[in-house]
Order: C-alpha cells, then structure tokens, then sequence
C-alpha cells in the first residue's frame, strides 16, 4: 500500500546543501552555477524550456547559458516539477537523456552535493517512474565507478541515485566508503519503505509497505520480535517498530538527519 510519508524534513523554497557530502575544495563558481541553473530551471516556462531545448536561445534563458552541464541541469529541474503541459512518456524520455548527460559527462558535477531529487529516477510511487530507465542509468553510473575506482566523488553520487531503487548496491558502495551515517540514512528508508522523494526538496514523498525490508545490511539481530537492528561498523542501531514509521523518524531525527521531529 503506498501512502504520503509521515515523515517530511522541513519544507524549504530552495534546496539545502548537503554537507556532509560537499568537498572542502569544491569549487564555489561551478556549485553557484549548478544551484542557480536549477531553480531557473523550477521557474522557466514552456516557451523558455522550448527555446532552450531546441537550442533556439543561443546565448541562454534566464541567466543560464546555452550549452554545457547548466543547461542540463536547468532542463532537468524543469521536467521534473514545472512541465504539465507534456505527455509523461515525453517527460520521462527527456528527464532520462539529460539524467544520462550528466552521468557521462559531468559525474561529479555539483548538482549532486544538493539535497534535490532531479537527478534520480524511480522505480514506483511517482509519475515519472521509470525502473527501465532507472536500470540504464545504474549502469552508467557502475561504468563510472569502473573507469575511476579510487574516485570517492563518484562512488557517493552513485550510491545517492541508488538508493531507493537499488539499497543493496547503494549499501555495498557506502560501506567502501566508510560512510556510517550515511548508511543509518539509507537504512531508515528502507525501513520506512520510502519508494520516491519530492523532486524539489529531496523529502521523501511515498511509500510502499511492500518493500519495506533490512534484507541488504550487513549484520541483523536475526529476531522475528517487532524491534529490529542493524549494525554499522562499531556502532547499533536497534530500532523499534512497534510504534510504525513513527518511531523510525524519531530515530533518524536523533541522528540529525531530519530537520525536525516527526
């Protein structure tokens, strides 16, 4: 049964910076460019979409240049909230090829150290799901990881795409890293059964009961009791699910990753 998550971050009108995974030498230019390129792109018209699409605006919309990984990104942030006026199938089709660019031609690019959802794609619970997509994209992403093995950037860019729609893969990739928070993240939504996430704001946005699960981490207590755990590296985290989804946001709040209490 899918169902609104109960547990929303504080709604913001632009996205936050992730911290945690921003670089300390990440260039501030290219993270202005990105973050600027995005909500031009929550803003722009059709027309202007169009005009930008179509290469019709030579010298840029709105402050975003023509060309290059801004107007990707801006094209991204338009399909995935402001385009109503398109057919699904288009929008889809069109998130997916600019998704795609970004991949193989700009991994590391600084759209990915924002708490948006642009860049992902679902397998359920949004309109604009696509698991054939999605797929695709995984593999380009693992093609990255292959071709730069020791790049820690792109293996948290990936395992962020991964998350909802492959955890096992995502957990496989944050464990390489080293990430325990992270990791406490990513198992909090599968326990919640978080199945998509606001496009805008990076909240999760719903759920399925059905694949609610603990099944891809590391070490479990094993018990068929209501309280289920998970450890990573040295540190437990028993969470107790008899109170619901409930329970499971005041965990993840305690580890700081959720703005305010549920």
């Amino acid at each position: 049964m899918r169902s609104k998550s109960p547990c929303r971050a504080r709604n913001l009108l632009l996205p936050l910076i992730l911290l945690a995974s921003v670089p300390a030498s990440a260039d501030l230019k290219e993270m202005n460019e990105a973050y600027s390129a995005m909500n031009a792109g929550f803003a722009f018209s059709d027309d202007q979409a169009a005009n930008l699409e179509t290469g019709a605006a030579n010298f840029g919309v709105n402050g975003v240049s023509a060309g290059g990984v801004a107007t990707h990104i801006a094209l991204l942030a338009y399909y995935s909230v402001a385009c109503k006026s398109l057919p699904v199938d288009v929008i889809k089709q069109r998130r997916a090829e600019h998704i795609f660019w970004i991949i193989r031609r700009a991994p590391k690019s600084e759209l990915f150290n924002y708490a948006t959802a642009i860049d992902r794609i679902f397998l359920s619970g949004d309109r604009l799901a696509d698991p054939d997509r999605f797929r695709q994209a995984a593999a380009l992403w693992m093609k990255q990881i292959e071709s730069h093995p020791q790049d820690r950037t792109i293996q948290q860019s990936a395992s962020r795409f991964l998350e909802l729609g492959d955890p096992a893969a995502a957990a496989a990739l944050l464990r390489r890293l080293g990430g325990s928070r992270s990791l406490g993240s990513l198992y909090g939504l599968a326990l919640l059964g978080v199945v998509a996430k606001d496009y805008r704001t990076g909240d999760s946005a719903a759920v399925d009961d059905a694949v609610r699960t603990l099944g891809f981490c590391r070490a479990g207590t094993g018990r068929t009791t209501p309280e289920l755990g998970c450890e990573t590296d040295r540190r437990r985290w028993i969470l107790d699910n008899r109170s619901g989804r409930h329970a499971v946001c005041r965990w993840q709040d305690r580890l700081g990753l959720y703005n305010r209490k549920s």
